[in-house]
């Protein structure tokens, strides 16, 4: 008897496994047939970088520059711009180079030499694209630690380095925002290109948050000009570029759901010269070639892509919510999601987030979430709050809410579902000329489906 219910139980899990292999891999087909018929003829042109033009580049890691922006530095340098890049950490938490180059299972300081490894890529990458050493600097952050920094607020310790700090600074959100707003100001760029909040890597996504953040409080004490613009790129996203490989003949066209959910995308045709400038640097980052070569040969194309800033949007109305799971509230929508993008979110509509909506009641925030299918006992939705007085001092909240629950805490939290729909009241304190932003973060049994970035609300 027992010997045939483990059969059955095998069968079944074989069966499931099957399922999803399938379905994975119908999923991957669809995503390229689909990625591959798009064309470039409704993209506007980016403008070229002038002779006056002063772009920094702000990359998490040390080849996001290059893969993202490195034909558009190129192009700075030939015009005579002084171009600049801050990178957030030494990629120094990459499990797979780092066991390369030691040649056996990485220890703290094996980590720590993979640090100073792509560093001195960095500097041979930034040669090419004709920067000196003194346009580039590295804020010496932990890699692979920035979206924990973000969503604690905490002092972090990398688990690969050991390191707690770098020249005094020590791993903690607030120490970071001031780092690079401090970079900001003492250059006075007139575009900031940093990682797009919508990117897979989570380090990206807390980069797009830590820069919006920055610039934030430098235009609010009038240190940079208010025309300076945060202008995003994108490395990694599904199983984007498609074609995947060196295809330099080609243009580089963007993740067809991001175009879908109404992004305003921009292209920057490359020269010839900032073609070859561009591939030349790409070879000087020898560690991350060597696991991910036909990856970073993909951003070889015959142009760059950004992603250009949304207007800022209008204040939340005023609500006098009831939090029953139907959401008829007069909310404005504050964040439009990629959706069926994923084999993950293929398979869990219900955790595929669509579109936030938000608005301000006076017992706290309001938030509504729609997702693509009817959320199912499994799912729970993670609403992270954080809120920034002129100071730069902290006040934030975390909640997990499981779906097809109505909750009431004594704290004056309340959440209820209802089919795809979401809604969540959250006492939170703001005042005038404060900054909140909002992330959410879907899970089925415990495992992330899907996450919007650090969106921030109007006032």
């Amino acid at each position: 008897m027992r010997s045939r219910f483990k059969k059955l139980l095998g069968l079944s899990a074989l069966c499931l496994c099957s399922y999803f292999a399938v379905t994975t891999l119908l999923f991957t087909m669809q995503a390229k047939r689909s990625a591959l018929t798009q064309t470039m003829d409704d993209l506007p042109i980016l403008p070229a970088p002038k002779a006056s033009s002063r772009p920094l580049i702000i990359a998490p890691h040390p080849d996001d520059e290059t893969l993202g922006c490195g034909g558009l530095l190129a192009m700075a340098t030939s015009v005579g711009a002084d171009a600049r890049i801050l990178f957030l950490t030494d990629g120094d938490g990459y499990s797979a180079p780092a066991m390369f180059l030691a040649g056996q299972p990485p220890s703290p300081e094996d980590y720590r030499e993979l640090g100073q490894v792509r560093r001195r890529e960095a500097q041979a990458a930034a040669r090419e694209l004709g920067l000196q050493s003194s346009q580039v600097r590295f804020l010496g952050m932990p890699d692979r630690g920035l979206m924990a920094m973000a969503q604690s607020g905490k002092e972090y310790v990398s688990p690969y380095t050991q390191l707690d700090q770098y020249a005094g600074r020590p791993y903690r959100l607030g120490a970071m925002i001031e780092a690079v707003a401090a970079v900001i100001v003492d250059y006075g760029p007139t575009e900031v290109y940093t990682t797009h909040p919508l990117d897979d890597h989570a380090d990206h996504v807390a980069a797009a948050f830590v820069v919006e953040e920055a610039m934030r409080r430098v235009k609010s004490r009038g240190l940079l000009d208010q025309e300076c613009r945060m202008i995003y790129y994108i490395v990694h996203r599904g199983d984007w570029p498609q074609p995947m490989g060196h295809h330099p003949e080609l243009s580089l066209l963007p993740p067809k759901a991001m175009v879908d959910a109404g992004y305003q995308w921009a292209k920057l045709p490359l020269t010839p010269e900032a073609l070859a400038a561009k591939e030349a640097a790409l070879k000087r980052h020898q560690s991350q070639r060597t696991v991910s070569g036909k990856f970073l040969n993909s951003f070889v194309r015959r142009n760059e892509l950004f992603v250009l800033p949304e207007a800022e949007p209008p204040k939340l109305p005023a609500l006098n919510s009831v939090i029953d799971g139907n959401p008829d509230e007069p909310v404005r929508l504050v964040h439009q999601d990629p959706s069926d993008d994923d084999a993950a979110r293929r398979l869990q509509p219900g955790a595929d987030i669509c579109e936030v909506y938000a608005g301000r009641d006076k017992r706290g925030f309001y938030i509504s979430v729609k997702a693509r299918g009817d959320m199912g006992p499994q799912c729970q939705m993670r609403v992270d709050l954080i809120a920034f007085d002129a100071r730069g001092n902290e006040t934030r909240t975390t909640h997990t809410f499981s779906a097809l629950q109505t909750v009431r805490r004594k704290n004056g939290v309340r959440a209820a579902s209802r089919g795809q729909w979401f809604e969540a009241r959250i006492p939170i304190s703001t005042k005038p000329g404060q900054a909140l932003y909002l992330q959410l973060s879907s899970q089925i049994v415990g495992v992330k489906v899907d996450q919007s970035g650090f969106v921030r609300l109007p006032d």
